[in-house]
């Protein structure tokens, strides 16, 4: 049995289990403990203190961010990520020299633990293509996002807004309609337009 913690992660419903049932699915059976239980794979994503995880004694310390950590220091310090973990997944291009290995966090999002030949994650993706790319498009341009905070969003927007409305039924730009919170209400949205950002 795999003793698991989390610690410093997020708490969403729609993917916090997402590394406990892939590892269940691959390695073995998992029970999840608190991370002072002296675990064997402490989860650690950039929503705390990183020198708290540094005293933890665990087996393997797997750090999981999801995007550019520009804006999370300290954890934008490669020195002190290398020196605190075992293994670094997310935002960055793989090299195993560093134990960092690329892992979208758009991956979470679908519960595909292991690859089968007929129904796995490339599959599901160009089914979904294939679906959505004959839909007819009634919209130039959308955008689902809840903020802009290194500003690139607003900077593609604007460039884009010169060709086409742009639809935003979300926090960040709202100016339509809000959409459901599933996904399958995204993915209907943002299927109308030529273009999403």
């Amino acid at each position: 049995m795999i003793t698991l913690a989390y610690l410093n992660f997020w708490e969403d419903p729609n993917n916090d289990d997402y590394f406990t049932i892939f590892i269940e699915k691959n390695i073995g059976k998992v029970r999840l403990v608190n991370y002072n239980e002296n675990p064997d794979i402490l989860i650690s994503s950039v929503n705390g203190d990183i020198y708290k995880i540094k005293n933890i004694n665990a087996k393997c310390k797997l750090f999981f961010y999801g995007e550019n950590l520009h804006n999370y220091p300290p954890y934008n310090n490669d020195a002190l990520l290398y020196e605190i973990f075992d293994l670094i997944v997310g935002f960055k291009e793989t090299d195993l020299n560093k134990k960092q290995i690329r892992f979208p966090l758009w991956l979470i999002y679908y519960k595909y633990y292991n690859y089968d030949k007929t129904d796995n994650i490339l599959t599901y993706i160009q089914n979904k293509y294939n679906k959505n790319i004959n839909k007819t498009k009634t919209i130039f341009a959308s955008i689902v996002a809840r903020h802009d905070s290194g500003g690139q969003r607003s900077l593609i927007c604007s460039k884009l807004s010169k060709y086409g409305k742009i639809w935003a039924p979300s926090q960040f730009l709202k100016n339509t309609n809000s959409i459901g919170s599933k996904l399958e209400d995204k993915i209907n949205f943002i299927s109308k337009g030529l273009y999403n950002v």
